[in-house]
């Protein structure tokens, strides 16, 4: 069984309508919601028009997005699903992206991603893959390059079987995965299909300039992770860049890679 699980909170309805749009033009249907409903969020009404089973989660609990996801995760971690395609409400989804990300898993992948294109009104998508040939040097998950997200992946929910822990890190796509690959072994491949990425002004990691607010986001994913031998590397090599002043980012949407 196989579902497109997503956090409902307040956006402008044209978003939200936008993408429905694309989950109802997924050219593999047969997939149920599995919706967090924040307790003041609209439109879940819009989603029961859908022809769809719809796995309604809520929580009075919820007070920002960082708890929205973990309650998503745990909410799943303890689902009858044998596969999760993530998604955000303010995106929209290529047609092809539940089918490539369910055909891939049954190939024995228990974590799959595509790439994003940016946009914030639709009628400006430009069709610009955001990492397009940069994602074939990349192994991944890695602490290197944030590039698995909650909008562009799908997983094998086994993977979340040792996972009972709260992530606290505001970069909480980027930790969640490092954690997962420090208590299960991730076999990942990029697939065919897009998300359409809109961008924000407010977005946490476009506005990411100032060195010294770099290392403190790398210091809390760190904080985040399973101790490991990896981390203590990367903790090492952290400290080493900011000492010489060489720690610098790229920073593009969901794209964060040291260079």
């Amino acid at each position: 069984m196989i579902c497109l699980a997503f956090v409902l909170y307040n956006v402008e309805e044209r978003f939200l309508d936008e993408f429905i749009e694309s989950v109802n033009s997924q050219t593999y249907s047969n997939f149920d919601l599995f919706v967090l409903a924040e307790s003041n969020a609209n439109g879940l009404h819009k989603l029961k028009n859908l022809n769809k089973n719809i796995i309604d989660i809520k929580s009075e609990l919820i007070t920002s997005p960082v708890n929205n996801r973990n309650v998503l995760i745990q909410s799943l971690r303890k689902s009858k699903y044998d596969y999760v395609v993530f998604a955000d409400i303010d995106d929209i989804m290529s047609p092809n992206r539940v089918e490539s990300s369910l055909n891939a898993l049954k190939k024995g992948y228990n974590v799959v991603y595509n790439d994003l294109i940016r946009f914030h009104n639709k009628e400006d998508i430009d069709f610009e893959p955001l990492w397009g040939s940069r994602l074939d040097r990349i192994n991944l998950p890695n602490y290197e390059y944030n590039v698995l997200g909650l909008g562009n992946t799908a997983i094998r929910t086994s993977v979340l079987e040792g996972l009972n822990y709260r992530i606290n890190s505001k970069v909480f796509d980027w930790s969640f995965f490092l954690n997962l690959s420090s208590i299960v072994e991730l076999n990942v491949s990029l697939i065919d299909g897009y998300t359409y990425y809109r961008v924000h002004r407010n977005s946490l990691l476009n506005n990411l300039s100032d060195q010294e607010k770099l290392f403190q986001l790398n210091l809390e994913v760190l904080e985040d992770i399973v101790d490991g031998d990896d981390k203590k590397v990367e903790l090492n090599r952290l400290n080493k860049l900011k000492k010489v002043n060489k720690l610098k980012y790229v920073d593009d949407g969901f794209w964060f890679e040291k260079v």
